[in-house]
């Protein structure tokens, strides 16, 4: 069982820690602070920090407000996600 739930969360949190990585690296690059991602995209503080630290996913909802506050679509930020994770791997 143990084996099973391994990989059951390693096919959770694999994608998830891309869309992690790429948001938390265009917060920084755009000098927006999580309280301020936050109050602009309507996701509570301590809900995108746990998305940011990888402990629970994003929603399509919230990725879809978050690329809003960037100024790129959606699937943008899939694509640096995926290429994050393919990268890493």
């Amino acid at each position: 069982m143990g084996a099973t739930l391994l990989r059951m969360e390693h096919l959770v949190s694999t994608p998830q820690r891309g869309f992690a990585a790429v948001v938390r690296q265009r917060l920084s690059a755009s000098g927006i602070s999580q309280r301020d991602a936050a109050s602009k995209t309507g996701i509570p503080l301590t809900t995108l920090n746990r998305r940011l630290t990888g402990n629970s996913p994003f929603s399509v909802v919230e990725l879809a407000a978050l690329a809003h506050l960037f100024g790129v679509p959606v699937s943008l930020l899939a694509f640096e996600a995926e290429e994050s994770e393919s990268g890493a791997a």
